[in-house]
């Protein structure tokens, strides 16, 4: 994988559209990673992606198979307070 560019995710960060980015890297096919803190946004070749909240234990499938799946994200600040969820 290459790397493309550094960006502080404390001074701009954008976790809706975040999981926007991910959920069409896994729709195009890409493999990517992308670490914020203790939140982990992951897309996968397989059309997959999953949002994981490290420190608290959670997770949520963003797309299966390159179909989209229904989540609401809230981002309610700085990295101690991030909060992400998933509608079922």
């Amino acid at each position: 994988m290459r790397r493309t560019g550094v960006w502080n995710w404390e001074e701009g960060l954008d976790l809706p559209g975040e999981c926007e980015r991910i959920v069409r890297r896994a729709q195009a096919g890409q493999d990517s990673i992308v670490n914020l803190g203790c939140l982990m946004l992951v897309a996968l070749m397989s059309g997959d992606a999953f949002m994981f909240d490290l420190e608290d234990k959670l997770a949520c499938v963003l797309c299966r198979g390159g179909e989209r799946t229904r989540f609401n994200v809230q981002d309610w600040g700085k990295q101690s307070t991030s909060q992400a969820g998933c509608d079922k």
